[in-house]
């Protein structure tokens, strides 16, 4: 079963080729298979936490450079270290890309009308920094996002974001959870650059607790964020937060906005939809290019 995911998620081109022979080797495939039966988790968040662990230890061996041999070695030393971080947290991405087609659809729509953003699963916050500094992510565009990334062509007024996630990260586990350097790079700049705003605020708890939910305040429209989390979710547990969601913006006139991947005849479609309906669609997950649903 390790060994079926570790085929399947090296497909997907985001590791060197050490790192598949180390993933590969019967000594990290038994550690892989006692995690596996001890937490619970599926093969493939167990594989990936784990690489997750060695990169929280040092960021950048799984870049290149270390043979698989000495991968192995790695993981038999730090065994005692690796193994409760791997029990304990959560592979949580999060990329500054994803705010960019949310500034551009809400500029369109809501112009400079004051906007309230609640972000529910929102791991570090980074689509709530992005929406709120704006204009100092935009004045160094090419630091913090890959060449060909596509530009937002209007900006809202994002006076306050909350994001609500179960266990946020913090920045070093954030970045461990990246297994692309260049990527991670970008990220790490945005971070570190981009200044925090008082008016970002991410909270811990559960997204399902409609309690921590804000209400507007007055002369401020509502905005519900799900961000590539849904679909994580069982289908039970996910209808009954689509429904809170649903109730939470009736009552308020609000709006909700959910980027998500949905599958159809095998095939993956990376999409904004806007109160449960199709309006942009994404190259990818990481939303370098948009455009309209239907166009």
């Amino acid at each position: 079963m390790i060994c079926a995911s570790v085929e399947r998620l090296a497909e997907k081109g985001l590791w060197t080729t050490p790192v598949i022979e180390f993933l590969r080797k019967d000594s990290t495939v038994r550690w892989l298979e006692d995690l596996r039966a001890e937490s619970g988790r599926s093969e493939d968040e167990t594989i990936l936490v784990l690489l997750a662990a060695i990169r929280s230890l040092d960021l950048t061996l799984l870049d290149g450079g270390s043979e698989p041999e000495a991968l192995e070695e790695f993981l038999t030393c730090h065994s005692q270290t690796l193994r409760p971080v791997c029990l304990t947290r959560r592979v949580q991405a999060n990329v500054a890309e994803r705010g960019l087609p949310l500034l551009e659809f809400l500029g369109t729509h809501w112009g400079r009308q004051r906007l309230a953003v609640t972000e529910l699963g929102c791991s570090f916050g980074l689509i709530g920094r992005v929406l709120v500094s704006a204009p100092d992510t935009l004045k160094n565009f090419g630091r913090y996002f890959a060449p060909g990334q596509q530009r937002p062509t209007a900006l809202p007024f994002v006076a306050e974001y909350l994001g609500i996630d179960l266990d946020p990260p913090d920045e070093r586990w954030l970045l461990a959870c990246i297994p692309l350097a260049d990527l991670r790079t970008r990220v790490a700049r945005f971070m570190f650059e981009v200044p925090a705003s008082p008016h970002v605020r991410v909270t811990q708890g559960s997204a399902l607790d409609t309690a921590l939910w804000p209400q507007p305040a007055p002369g401020t429209h509502s905005v519900v964020l799900t961000s590539f989390m849904l679909y994580q979710l069982d289908p039970e547990t996910r209808q009954g937060l689509v429904h809170k969601i649903v109730d939470h913006t009736t009552s308020c006139n609000g709006t909700w906005l959910n980027l998500d991947v949905l599958t159809d005849d095998g095939r993956n479609r990376f999409v904004l939809q806007v109160d449960g309906k199709d309006e942009l669609l994404f190259d990818s997950d990481l939303c370098r290019s948009w455009g309209h649903h239907g166009r």
